[in-house]
């Protein structure tokens, strides 16, 4: 059997950041969701992590929820860390730091949240406090039937080392049940430049700060991952601004199987409110045995368009293109505001950020 994981990452900034991965839909309802990272912790560069909650009640009676907490490094296999709630029925309830006002726990980790109530709707916001707001990275609950199986590879598009950036990456086990993780790191032309195993704890939650450093690989402004493990995992990717604290979440997906047709509904080279200054950042996964050519479509906002200004690019199997600030530097564009369709006869895997 087939399966298809996908998923959309926000990354909420003070500026409203976004992260758009263009895959397939994953399903919106699940019995058990987990969010793989949630902190009440400080970090590096002066940071410091607080992990908001959002249940959503799609149905038309009240619903029982339990949250489990699955600590950094630890066995949770036990699932004896936890809190109920209830959420009225079509509606919602937020949880602000929620490591430490519901389970007085200062650290880090992920959890599982679960309900008999298949409309429940899980997701997050973990943020850099700093005096006089937040930078954040929206983390949305990802139902345990869409973690990266053994025998699957889960793949990271976006990575990046250098003074400007650095790069932690972590998972989090569905099972109760011991396993081994293999990180591997690659170049932007698909070249391996770093791997390493480690062991997986009983429905454990691990992060490793500086996954560059980690699997011994040299600094590089381009690079992506693959994840595989013997248990089921939930695998991210959080790319912090050195300069902000401000991060990027990243969560592992599966390489699609049929030919390119996507949409990356929103791209910017525009100025906005409060002296804003948007950009978009282009990512492009070549992940499987075949290249060629990608075509990408600049469909205007508000605009009917016949003929639609278009970009080719030959990619390699295996190849990340990285079109950075992409309307200026590919079709060089001073504003622009609008949609890219990003065609191709092979699969693709698409992360953008507009900023």
């Amino acid at each position: 059997m087939t399966r298809s994981f996908a998923h959309r990452n926000l990354a909420m900034f003070a500026a409203l950041a976004v992260v758009i991965a263009v895959l397939a839909p994953t399903a919106l309802h699940a019995e058990s969701w987990y969010i793989a990272a949630s902190a009440n912790a400080s970090g590096n560069a002066g940071t410091n992590w607080r992990t908001d909650v959002r249940i959503i009640n799609t149905s038309d009676e009240d619903a029982s929820v339990r949250i489990y907490l699955l600590r950094n490094g630890a066995n949770n296999g036990s699932l004896d860390d936890f809190v109920d709630v209830d959420v009225p029925e079509m509606g919602q309830i937020l949880i602000q730091n929620i490591l430490n006002t519901r389970f007085n726990y200062s650290g880090t980790g992920a959890l599982l949240v679960e309900s008999d109530d298949c409309g429940i709707i899980v997701t997050s916001r973990t943020y850099n406090q700093v005096p006089g707001g937040t930078y954040g990275q929206f983390i949305p609950g990802i139902s345990a039937e869409d973690a990266v199986f053994p025998g699957e590879t889960g793949h990271i598009v976006y990575l990046s080392k250098s003074p400007e950036y650095r790069s932690n990456l972590g998972w989090v086990n569905t099972v109760s049940s011991p396993g081994v993780v293999t990180v591997t790191l690659f170049d932007a032309s698909g070249a391996v430049i770093g791997i390493r195993e480690s062991p997986v704890q009983p429905r454990g939650q691990s992060q490793i700060n500086d996954v560059f450093a980690w699997v011994g690989a040299p600094p590089h402004i381009v690079a992506r991952a693959t994840v595989t493990a013997t248990v089921p995992l939930i695998s991210y990717a959080s790319v912090v601004d050195n300069r902000t604290g401000d991060p990027v979440a990243v969560l592992a997906v599966l390489a699609p199987t049929e030919p390119a047709d996507l949409l990356l509904a929103g791209v910017a080279r525009a100025s906005g409110v409060g002296m804003s200054l948007w950009r978009t950042d282009l990512r492009i996964l070549a992940p499987g045995p075949s290249g060629g050519v990608v075509t990408l479509w600049y469909h205007p906002k508000n605009q009917e368009v016949t003929s639609p200004a278009s970009r080719t690019f030959n990619m390699a199997p295996g190849e990340l293109l990285a079109l950075d600030d992409v309307m200026a530097s590919a079709f060089g564009m001073d504003q622009a505001n609008g949609g890219l369709r990003i065609t191709a006869n092979f699969p693709l895997l698409v992360l953008a950020r507009t900023y």
